[in-house]
C-alpha cells in the first residue's frame, strides 16, 4: 500500500510492500493490485495555500521527470507536487562560469562583427545609390541639353555651345580681365618708381654741381692765398738780411 502524503502534508513518500523493483527503481507489490481506500485528507492540503509553496505550486514549475518515474497509484495532482529545481537563468547547463563568460565574449564579439558588416553593407548600398543618381542626372543632363537648346535657337546658323564651354569662357573672360587690371597697376607702380628714382637723380645732379661750384671757389681761394704767401716771402728775407747790417 502507498500513502500519498504524510501526516504533515508537506512531502511525497511512497511506502513499499515487497522487495519486487520496477525497472526504473521503484518496487513493485507482490500480490494483486489493491483497491485504493479513502484519501489521508479530506479537506484542503497545506499545498493548497497560494504563495505559501512557490516550489511546490503547479503552475509555477511544472514536473518534467517521465512518466515511468512516479509510484503507480500516484494521481496527476500529486505528481505535479514533486518539487523541481527552477533552470538557471542566463547560463547554459553543463558550463562552468568561465566557460560561460567566454561564450557570453564570444556572442558579443560575433554580434559587433555582424552590426559592422551590416554597417558596411548600408554605407556601401548608400554610396552606389547616390553615385547611380549623380550617373542618371547626368545622362538626362547631357540628353536633354542639345535638344532644348537646338529648338531655342532653330534660327541661329551658329553651332551650339555647351554649357560647360560657356562657363569655361566666362571663366577665361574673367581671368583675363584680372590679368589686365594686375598689369595696369603693375605699369602704375613702375612708373610711379621711376619717377621718383628721377627725382632722386636731379636732386643728386643739383647737389653735385653745388659741390663743383663750392670747389671750385676754394681753389680759387686757395690760388689766391699762395700768390700772397709768395709775395711776403720776398719782403720777409730782405727785412731779415737788413737787420743784421744795421
Amino acid at each position: 500500500m502507498y500513502a500519498k502524503q504524510t501526516s504533515g502534508g508537506d512531502a511525497v513518500v511512497p511506502t513499499l510492500n515487497s522487495s519486487a523493483v520496477y525497472s526504473n527503481g521503484f518496487h513493485q507489490p507482490s500480490g494483486p493490485p489493491q483497491p485504493a481506500g479513502p484519501p489521508l485528507f479530506s479537506g484542503p492540503s497545506a499545498f493548497s495555500a497560494p504563495g505559501k509553496f512557490p516550489h511546490f505550486e503547479q503552475s509555477g514549475f511544472p514536473s518534467t521527470l517521465p512518466l515511468d518515474a512516479y509510484p503507480p497509484n500516484m494521481s496527476a495532482y500529486d505528481k505535479h507536487l514533486v518539487p523541481q529545481m527552477p533552470p538557471v537563468q542566463g547560463r547554459r547547463p553543463g558550463l562552468t562560469s568561465s566557460q560561460h563568460s567566454e561564450l557570453e565574449a564570444a556572442r558579443r564579439r560575433a554580434q559587433k562583427a555582424a552590426e559592422g558588416k551590416r554597417a558596411n553593407a548600408t554605407a556601401a548600398a548608400r554610396r552606389a545609390k547616390r553615385r547611380a543618381a549623380n550617373m542618371s542626372r547626368a545622362a538626362e543632363r547631357e540628353d536633354s541639353g542639345p535638344s532644348e537648346s537646338q529648338a531655342a535657337n532653330s534660327d541661329d546658323d551658329k553651332p551650339h555651345v555647351p554649357l560647360k564651354d560657356d562657363e569655361k569662357e566666362a571663366k577665361r573672360l574673367k581671368r583675363l580681365l584680372r590679368n589686365r587690371v594686375s598689369a595696369q597697376q603693375a605699369r602704375e607702380r613702375k612708373k610711379s618708381y621711376v619717377s621718383s628714382l628721377e627725382d632722386r637723380a636731379k636732386d643728386l645732379e643739383t647737389q653735385i654741381s653745388n659741390f663743383e661750384q663750392k670747389v671750385n671757389k676754394l681753389e680759387k681761394e686757395n690760388g689766391m692765398l699762395r700768390n700772397v704767401i709768395k709775395n711776403i716771402q720776398p719782403a720777409g728775407r730782405a727785412s731779415a738780411q737788413a737787420s743784421p747790417d744795421q
